[in-house]
């Protein structure tokens, strides 16, 4: 008896296990609304404006995305199964990001884009969700102006070197010691005097 039992709960157990991933791609449904906020929304206008919806795991890992050409906000949106591009990683809870740009790269978040999320996870099934795109990609970096006066800082100065130190050894000025040359007209102390 216990032997069947042990048996059907490692069935069981083994089932679900293959069982899980297929059961949350087929429950993933997200539906909701992207919004846009008021100061970017004559951005959004532009012709050929692509909206990327994308879904990151709970690692971080992109499983979903879709893309939208033209959007008119407000939009109401919805994943589903289809819409998974990597559906062996999802997991029950997903972020959901939206990004707004005209070159339709997805990754990178260049100079003029425009992007939003929704910072609490959400149920792979789940409904009512609002999605505000409010964050720019920021104004290009500007330029420094090659003809402005560099900076310049005042050297260091070094310590004196031991080659430029006068050393005075004595305060009390001694007098120089004579010339042993013999002066003309004077004799020297070995000069030979001749007797007349």
């Amino acid at each position: 008896m216990k032997k069947t039992l042990f048996a059907f709960l490692g069935i069981l157990a083994l089932s679900a296990y293959f069982i899980y991933p297929f059961a949350l791609r087929a429950l993933f449904h997200i539906r909701g609304t992207v919004g846009i906020d008021s100061a970017l929304a004559q951005r959004a206008a532009r012709p050929n404006t692509m909206l990327f919806l994308v879904a990151r795991n709970e690692g971080g890992i992109p499983v979903a995305v879709k893309k939208l050409i033209n959007p008119v906000f407000p939009l109401d949106f919805q994943l589903v199964p289809s819409d998974l591009i990597m559906p062996d990683v999802v997991t029950k809870k997903i972020y959901l990001e939206a990004f707004l740009n005209s070159h339709g790269e997805l990754g990178v978040f260049k100079t003029g884009d425009l992007k939003g999320s929704i910072k609490r996870p959400l149920f792979i099934f789940s409904k009512n969700n609002s999605i505000t795109i409010d964050t720019d990609g920021g104004a290009p970096a500007r330029q420094k102006n090659s003809s402005a006066v560099p900076k310049v800082t005042a050297p260091e100065l070094a310590a004196p070197s031991r080659s430029s130190t006068i050393h005075q050894s004595s305060s009390t000025l001694t007098p120089a010691p004579e010339s042993r040359r013999p002066q003309a007209g004077s004799a020297g102390p070995d000069a030979k005097t001749t007797p007349e």
